[in-house]
């Protein structure tokens, strides 16, 4: 009896067999993780069970390649043949996430865990640059760090900067032709010609350069010029129009061109366009409206750039940004270019000249307005009107905590100092705890405009008309250290400070402190929007301060008290700096300036190989 039932059982077990080797060759070709999970479910003790939950494993690391996933991987399934597929892939995935958090920590964490892989010299190359803040005043230190980690993200960037001493040499400017050219159809265009001449003559003997007037009919250059200045001017009429949103009446308009060229070269390093308008009449008769009622206007906006050399070399690519761009900080390698309603890109700025959009914050919508932006670590702060947010970055960014108005008045600027974060506003100066997601303390109840860490222990601060230097014992006792008057009207409203040097932009103009002994401050210099046009914002980088607003970026050398030179940069309404450089931006674009020239008091030992000089 047994033999009879022997047949049948063997064809139900061959039958069984080739119906799970059909399923399973289905579930392969799907080859997804809900596949293998269904067949897990339906057959868990089938001879392919052990494979399924391989795969699954790892189409789950080739989802998200992380090293903890990859070590759990090889315990479960040492023999699995993707591993050397996945290992190459995983370090790449720990790689980029060590960059988009662009610090040493981040590096360092990376290396703990890859040591010895494909992207251990371009990570260990990385945290020593950061580390040495991209050394900013130490060419010779940079030239080698450019021989050590030629693969580094900032290896292109360092030899660009350490080209531009040689640069800076080879197209110096010693000697400045200039040339006025004012339309015939000008009215009395002498008289014009002459003011222009007046102007350059003054700007250019403030500097120190040798000017000379070349004819304005002839092209011709003196042997010895090594750079002109062209002023070109026109003036026409003009119909009724609108302009900015304003309905203008017909009248005159006039359009002035300046531009400072190399001799022999097309390329100028400087070009500026004033434009200016004037109802008809308002002028004397027979005479240019830069001459009229309204003529002010003009010549409190117009000025001279004065280059030493092809400074424009300087500019790193221009990034476009969607309009509405704010406020920037940056830290490291990244740049955060904030939106007025609160959300902001983090940029990669390791090479300038490539930027590299890393992620995006996008808060809820809603009516808050914010105007400043401030990164420390792992954390952005974001404030304004709408008050104070606080945003991780790990990962994608997400909001931690979020201080409204009504809790902290206006905010205009943030600092920290330990592990508490400190906020300038309409409440006053005030102490958040806990990397800004804590407790609220009010240690100074008036309006603050600004505030900047000095050092290890002092906080600088303003209001409307003083700069005050105090420990944090000394604001919890309710006083300061230092307090130093601005003067009536001069309205501070932007306070940077780095290595002891402070600058302080106010309505009035720019006043420059050295604050290397916090309690007795010291004035190093003042000048009126007259010396310098309308600054919006100031950035310092070690003894250097760097003016940004309607003249372009200008250096300042505090201790001289003068500006050394300009550079034209297309953003001009904020600033911030980080290492060695600039970010300047505007409503829809940022651009990295190499400051390196006005750093560095002495050329790199050696040229840099692959070095272009630009």
């Amino acid at each position: 009896m047994r033999a009879a039932y022997a047949l049948p059982v063997s064809i139900l077990a061959l039958a069984l067999g080739a119906c799970l080797g059909g399923t399973w060759a289905r579930v392969q070709a799907e080859d997804s993780p809900a596949g293998y999970r269904r067949f897990l479910r339906q057959h868990p003790g089938a001879p392919q069970a052990a494979q399924a939950r391989e795969r699954l494993a790892v189409l789950a690391l080739e989802r998200d390649p992380t090293h903890e996933g990859l070590m759990r991987l090889r315990r479960e399934f040492p023999a699995s043949d993707a591993l050397p597929a996945l290992e190459p892939r995983v370090e790449a995935a720990e790689f980029e996430r060590a960059r988009r958090e662009g610090t040493v920590d981040a590096y360092e964490r990376f290396l703990e865990l890859l040591p010895d892989g494909a992207h251990a010299k371009r990570a260990r190359g990385n945290a020593a640059y950061l580390n040495a803040r991209g050394f900013v005043s130490r060419p010779d230190e940079l030239l080698a760090f450019t021989e050590r980690f030629p693969a580094s993200d900032f290896t292109a960037e360092a030899r660009r900067s350490l080209g531009l001493p040689a640069l800076r040499q080879r197209t110096r400017v010693d000697r400045v032709g200039l040339r006025v050219v004012v339309a015939d159809s000008t009215p009395n265009a002498p008289r014009l010609a002459a003011a222009f001449r007046e102007h350059a003559e003054r700007a250019y003997a403030s500097a120190g350069l040798p000017l000379v007037v070349l004819p304005s009919g002839s092209k011709a250059v003196d042997p010895g010029v090594d750079a002109i200045l062209e002023i070109h001017h026109q003036e026409d009429a003009a119909g009724t129009e609108v302009v900015a949103g304003r309905m203008m009446p017909a009248g005159v308009r006039s359009r002035t061109q300046v531009s400072v060229t190399r001799a022999g070269e097309d390329t100028p390093i400087w070009r500026e366009t004033f434009r200016f308008r004037a109802p008809d009449g308002e002028g004397r008769r027979g005479d240019s409206i830069l001459f009229g009622v309204r003529a002010p206007v003009f010549w409190r906006a117009f000025f001279v750039p004065v280059a030493r050399w092809r400074s424009d070399a300087t500019r790193r690519g221009v990034n476009e940004l969607p309009e509405g761009a704010i406020a920037v900080d940056a830290r490291g390698q990244r740049a955060f270019a904030l939106f007025t309603d609160g959300r902001f890109r983090v940029l990669d700025l390791a090479d300038p000249e490539r930027p590299r959009l890393v992620s995006e914050y996008r808060r809820p919508r809603d009516l808050a307005r914010f105007d400043g932006v401030w990164g420390h670590g792992d954390r952005v702060a974001v404030f304004g009107e709408g008050g104070l947010e606080m945003v991780a970055l790990g990962g994608e960014p997400r909001r931690i905590a979020a201080l409204p108005r009504d809790q902290v008045g206006t905010v205009r600027a943030v600092t920290e100092l330990g592990d508490d974060v400190f906020v300038a506003g309409t409440r006053g100066l005030l102490r958040i705890a806990e990397r800004g997601t804590g407790k609220v303390e009010t240690l100074l109840a008036r309006p603050v405009t600004s505030v900047a860490r000095l050092g290890a222990r002092h906080l600088a601060f303003l209001d409307d008309g003083a700069l005050y230097v105090a420990t944090l014992e000394e604001l919890e006792a309710g006083r300061v250290g230092a307090r130093v008057r601005l003067g009536f009207g001069f309205r501070a409203r932007r306070l940077r400070v780095e290595e002891g040097l402070a600058a302080v932009v106010g309505e009035l103009g720019v006043a420059c402190f050295d604050l290397s002994r916090p309690h007795a401050p010291r004035s190093l210099v003042r000048l009126a929007w007259r010396d310098v046009g309308r600054v919006h914002d100031a950035a310092v980088i070690e003894t250097m301060v760097f003016l940004l607003g309607e003249r372009g970026l200008q250096v300042l050398d505090p201790r001289a008290g003068r500006i050394v030179e300009s550079v034209d940069v297309d953003p001009r309404s904020r600033v911030a700096s980080w290492g060695r450089h600039l970010v300047a931006l505007d409503q829809a674009a940022l651009q990295t300036v190499d400051a390196s020239p006005w750093l560095w008091r002495t050329a790199p030992a050696a040229p840099a190989p692959g070095s272009s000089g630009g």
